[in-house]
């Protein structure tokens, strides 16, 4: 039991002398008025100290009060315009509305959760639907590329027989309308790979007047046909050689000028070059193409590098066009760390500009064309394609290789034909029914064992299907529509790693030097003169070849003497003294020398004019 309260003791002492704290009964109660002796005086304690309490010290806690109003206050305002920022009703509480900014608040929260789900979704859909029109995007052009190879490889092989001058325009404006196919194609693609972030620049090093050439080669026969004057100038201290992504620069040029020859109907079109600056390292290079065509209109300038934008609907109507070529050219261009702007007065001409920061070039390390043809010594080799034209075209190009050739339709009839026969390549197309090419290689790889080099050959431009095909072990990859040299040089390098040694057929060399000097220059004159070369040597050595089966030995000797400043012009050194020597023996009428002579005079003639047709497609003389 607790002490009792001093007062209390005492009391009980003066009137309950005889008092027994542990009397029964009376704990409880003594205990109770003892405990209510000290509350009482507690009390009275807490009250002479608020009594004390000085006037200063009031004043203190009124002026801390005074300041904690005036904060709270502060703080309902910031959150009524808090409330009224986030809330789109413009929702109005008063200042001591505590709890109703609480709930403004909470509903608030909750808008902005489904706002962010809601975005959540979208950007899952935007990301679903990149990926179907990527994977449309690969379909549709697997689908246009395997029917535009046949056509491309068909009409090279056309070129190359005797065709008379309308049969060989009429293949020219087949490959022709197959480029301009590829053109979109590769436009899409281009776009789909820059905005996913896979395209991937190659750098090399390059000639910047040979890059200038073979642009004016492309373009020339286009601007000759709308009368339009195709100009270009290199500036003098324009370094000659340079290190960058050469084959999109060429694009983005091209596609430049392509658009000035379009929109321009009379005057010219120009490219010039020029060093804006130089180091020791690099150079900063500006390429302006300007034209006098019908200009854009100055509030149709800002949209202008936008996808599938043009002026205007009509531009689309009149001229034709994906409204994809500036956007990508744009892109390209600040993907390679330059900067490509606009600037047009409608009726008078356009001109865009590009700043580009090129590495130093080297001429040791630039590529060279080789005039070569491939001799694969009797190799044996199955084309493994279903589609009839494309496998009718690979036979032809392997045959032409001195290849012995077998073909399947699917790759369970390749499978089959590998049970019973060796093979040194085969050339392994990707989707065909039954058993595709991937199915096909695992087959031939795991279940025979057998470890014969594999190309792919398809259609698709899917890099995951690149590297797929690597890993299961295929050792090349060629993307239709291939050109002849692409395929010969990738087999080549997958013979230079085998048994079978490829031998280089020499090709008679030959260069434009004296036509360069005969027209200044001039490109139009120069494309010319070589396709009426191309015509008149394919015609003599044909009527040549007639002349000796029919020993008409003076009709012969003619046409060899006609040949002679040809071939002179044309630098072809290997066939400097071969007609003369066919005139010589025509004399003669010695028919075993004759004979001789002129398989070296058909082969020759044959080498030197299907390389100036590779030229003429590879630089795109025509378009």
């Amino acid at each position: 039991m607790n002490p009792l309260h001093r007062l209390l003791q005492r009391q009980l002492r003066k009137y309950l002398p005889q008092y027994n704290p542990d009397a029964a009964g009376m704990e409880a109660f003594i205990a109770a008025v003892s405990e209510s002796y000290q509350h009482f005086e507690s009390n009275q304690a807490l009250t002479e100290r608020a009594m004390r309490l000085s006037s200063d010290e009031l004043s203190e806690t009124n002026r801390k009060l005074r300041a904690e109003s005036e904060r709270m206050k502060a703080i309902i305002e910031s959150l009524k315009e808090a409330i009224r920022q986030v809330s789109h009703d413009q929702k109005v509480v008063s200042d001591g509305d505590l709890y109703r900014i609480t709930d403004i608040f909470s509903e608030e929260i909750e808008k902005r959760k489904k706002l962010e789900a809601d975005l959540r979704m979208a950007q899952r859909a935007a990301e679903d639907a990149l990926e179907i029109r990527k994977q449309f995007l690969a379909n549709v052009s697997h689908e246009i590329r395997t029917p535009i190879n046949a056509i491309v490889g068909m009409s090279a092989l056309l070129n190359e027989s005797d065709l008379s001058a309308a049969q060989r325009e009429h293949a020219e404006a087949i490959v022709a309308s197959a480029g301009g196919l590829m053109e979109i194609i590769d436009q899409l693609l281009d776009m789909s790979k820059l905005e996913s972030g896979k395209m991937e620049l190659e750098l090399v090093h390059f000639s910047i007047p040979a890059l200038v050439s073979s642009i004016q080669r492309s373009l020339w026969l286009r601007a000759e046909e709308k009368g339009i004057e195709l100009v270009t100038t290199i500036g003098d201290t324009v370094r000659t050689w340079a290190f960058g992504d050469v084959t999109r620069i060429r694009q983005v040029l091209l596609n430049l000028l392509s658009n000035a020859l379009k929109f321009t109907h009379d005057g010219q079109v120009r490219l010039q070059v020029e060093a804006a600056g130089t180091t020791p390292d690099a150079q900063e290079l500006v390429f302006t193409v300007s034209d006098t065509g019908v200009g854009i209109a100055r509030d149709h300038l800002h949209n202008i590098f936008e996808k599938f934008t043009q002026a205007d609907n009509s531009v689309s109507r009149k001229y034709g066009g994906t409204g994809l070529g500036l956007s990508i050219s744009k892109q390209l261009t600040e993907l390679m760390g330059g900067t490509l702007t606009v600037d047009s007065q409608l009726g008078e001409g356009t001109t865009f500009t590009i700043h580009l920061h090129l590495g130093a070039g080297d001429e040791a390390m630039g590529a060279r064309p080789v005039n070569i043809d491939y001799d694969f010594k009797g190799a044996s080799v199955l084309v493994v394609e279903d589609n009839e034209i494309n496998r009718y075209l690979a036979l032809t190009l392997m045959r032409r290789a001195n290849c012995r050739v077998d073909s399947a339709a699917n790759g369970r009839v390749a499978v089959e034909k590998l049970k019973v026969k060796k093979y040194d390549l085969i050339l392994m197309d990707l989707q065909m029914p039954e058993l595709d090419g991937i199915g096909a290689t695992i087959l031939i790889k795991e279940e025979l064992g057998l470890n014969v080099p594999i190309i792919a050959l398809t259609a698709s431009s899917n890099e995951k299907e690149r590297d797929y095909c690597l890993q299961l072990g295929m050792i090349g990859y060629v993307s239709k529509p291939y050109a002849p040299a692409k395929l010969f040089e990738t087999i080549s390098q997958v013979f230079t790693n085998t048994a079978v040694t490829p031998a280089l057929r020499e090709v008679p060399q030959y260069n434009l030097e004296k036509l360069h000097q005969l027209y200044q220059g001039n490109m139009q004159h120069i494309a010319k003169t070589v396709q009426v070369f191309i015509r008149q040597a394919e015609t003599d050595i044909r009527q040549m070849q007639e002349c000796l089966d029919s020993r008409q030995y003076a009709e012969l000797k003619q046409l060899a003497h006609r040949i002679k400043p040809s071939i002179e012009l044309f630098n072809i050194a290997a066939l400097a003294d071969v007609a003369g020597a066919i005139e010589d023996a025509a004399d003669r009428r010695d028919m075993a020398e004759l004979v001789v002579l002129l398989d070296r005079m058909f082969d020759g003639i044959t080498a030197v004019t299907r390389s100036l047709k590779n030229e003429i497609n590879t630089m795109a003389w025509r378009v």
